[in-house]
């Protein structure tokens, strides 16, 4: 059965379980060779194709970490035999913590779209904006202490308030 949860009103579905794999694998990074061993379970092997859309790691029901994807999860999240391939800060985190026994988690929102014009547009890069300023999980750097969007002004207010051409 799939876990949902609702976090600032999207839906995210629990898509897979860190798990410690022992006998790893071996990849380059920056050149010089790594061995990884924290690898995903997941609840159905079809969210490697999952489209563009927003993740959360949850440690123990925490979350801790939010971003987006622009390709499939796979080409985002994973190596070879499903092992964690997100970035050494990230990876090495979820390392510590599994070795630790605690439960890392992933879930992904089920619907990333908006309807405009008739037409539905995928705006995961602003839902991920939205929940990493409301809820500031610990490993995020980015979105954090940035103004709040009512700061910023409208390209379109800008344009208006030009001059005309003479």
């Amino acid at each position: 059965m799939l876990e949902k949860a609702i976090h600032e009103g999207y839906e995210f579905v629990k898509v897979g379980k860190a798990q410690w794999c022992e006998e790893g694998i071996v990849a380059k990074h920056e050149g010089k060779e790594q061995t990884w061993h924290a690898a995903l379970s997941l609840v159905d092997e079809r969210f490697l194709d999952a489209e563009q859309s927003v993740y959360m790691v949850k440690v123990d029901d925490e979350i801790t970490y939010i971003g987006v994807y622009t390709d499939s999860f796979e080409t985002r999240w994973l190596k070879a035999k499903r092992y964690f391939w997100h970035s050494v800060n990230v990876d090495d985190k979820i390392t510590a913590l599994i070795k630790q026994g605690r439960e890392v988690t992933v879930w992904l929102t089920t619907n990333p779209y908006a309807s405009i014009d008739d037409r539905s547009i995928n705006v995961s890069q602003s839902i991920e904006y939205e929940l990493i300023k409301a809820i500031k999980p610990e490993w995020n750097t980015t979105h954090k202490n940035k103004k709040k969007n009512n700061e910023f002004l409208k390209v379109l207010d800008i344009v208006n308030s030009l001059p005309e051409p003479a």
